[in-house]
This record gives C-alpha cells, structure tokens and sequence, in this order.
C-alpha cells in the first residue's frame, strides 16, 4: 500500500545532498494527507539558494530562485537545464503513479547534482541568461503554436526584473 508520506520522505532522502553538501535545510513541507494524488511541496534553502519540489497531481517540478529575491526570478529546473543546452539529452517524466515518486524523484536530484553545482551553491551569475532565455523561447514558442505575437503583459515584469538587474550589473 501506498503511504500518502512517500512524496515528502521520498523528496528529503534525494536531495539529501543539499543538506549534506551545502548545508541546505528543510523551511517549509505541505502534502494533503488524505489526497496522495494532490499537490504537496518541501522547500530546501540555503544562505543563498531557495530550492522547491512541488508535487502537483503525480507530477514534480523542481524551481529554484535566488534567496531575498521575488518568486519572479524563480526558474524551474527543466527550463535552466534547457538553457544550459542540457534537456535535448535528458526526458523529465510528466505525471506519474505514487508507485515512482521515487524513481522520477531521483531523476530530477541526479540532475541537478549533474548539471546544476554552480547554482546550488549559490553562484548566479548565469542567472540572467537563464530568465532571458526563458523569456525568448516562450515568445518563440508562443509565435510558433498561433502564429502571433505573445502579449507584452505576458513577460513584462520579468523583463522588467532583469532589465533592472543588469542596469545594477551584477546579480545576488
């Protein structure tokens, strides 16, 4: 039988590695006991780094942000690993049955341990690129699926957000 835990147990044994590597702790965990299949969240962080896995109907996304900066620059690790020209080798599974949280779990942690170091540990400086790159590619995206121009509104205050980083020139 199938524990309604497994999704936040089966989350701190394999990101463990942030605890034990980067000193990382665990601020925050919410499942609904009584819905295996609905959302659930634990969020690790450090001095530096917020780190959240979200379980959402049997699917997982890992989204990472810098510390003291707004949920705007927040970036899922799908899209960084895309930016990193990681993810044409590399297949996130979608949604899943409660039997491999684990499995999928794993996946995502091996990852970001691969591909991922510099920015668990803080360093940043690749951010920027990371959000314009996002911004680019939903545009294109967007323009490829209707054929039209996405609404400014749509990414505005996240162009804003790192137009204001660059005029600091630099990033936390």
């Amino acid at each position: 039988m199938i524990r309604e835990h497994t999704f936040l147990s089966s989350s701190q044994d394999n990101f463990r590695f942030l605890r034990d590597q980067y000193g990382y702790a665990v601020s925050d965990k919410r499942l609904d006991p009584g819905k295996p299949w609905g959302d659930g969240a634990i969020e690790f962080y450090s001095s530096k780094v917020s780190l959240q896995v979200q379980k959402d109907r049997g699917a997982f996304i890992v989204l990472i942000r810098p510390i003291n900066e707004p949920d705007i620059s927040e970036m899922s690790l799908s899209w960084i690993l895309r930016a990193l020209s990681v993810s044409e080798r590399v297949v996130l599974p979608g949604e899943v049955a409660p039997t491999e949280y684990d499995s999928v779990l794993k996946i995502n942690a091996q990852l970001l341990k691969t591909h991922c170091v510099s920015i668990v540990g803080g360093d940043f400086s690749s951010w920027l690129s990371i959000l314009e790159f996002y911004v680019k590619e939903a545009k294109k995206g967007y323009f490829a699926r209707t054929g039209k121009k996405i609404p400014d509104r749509i990414h505005q205050s996240l162009e804003e957000y790192i137009a204001s980083k660059k005029s600091k020139g630099y990033y936390p």
